[in-house]
């Protein structure tokens, strides 16, 4: 096996909710109705059952309240669709606070 883990920070794991399908199919250079039909080939949530069964573990680290990619969508439908399949799925929640730093913002990790 080639791939001995994978980790995202807010992954698009859904791409029905970003960057939703009328996007998808331009970039994909298919039709919507197509890809709609075709989607679970397509769509991270849906494609992976090879990598769970090859016990490929995944860490998934996505901010609280991520308005551009959603976590219920997103992080957590594939931490529990990957367990679902025997895959080990790791899920940390960063929980965004006010404070910040030249700019930047900090996080407080509740995993």
């Amino acid at each position: 096996s080639a791939v001995a883990c994978i980790a995202g920070i807010s992954p698009v794991c859904n791409l029905n909710s970003y960057p939703g399908l009328d996007k998808v199919s331009v970039a994909y250079g298919i039709s919507q109705e197509q890809l709609t039909a075709e989607l679970s080939q397509h769509n991270p949530v849906d494609c992976s059952t090879g990598l769970a069964t090859e016990k490929v573990p995944i860490l998934l680290i996505h901010d609280d309240n991520d308005k551009v990619v959603p976590l219920e969508e997103n992080s957590n439908r594939l931490a529990y669709c990957y367990r679902k399949l025997g895959g080990e799925a790791e899920l940390v929640v960063a929980l965004r606070t006010r404070d910040t730093i030249c700019g930047l913002d900090f996080f407080s990790v509740n995993s």
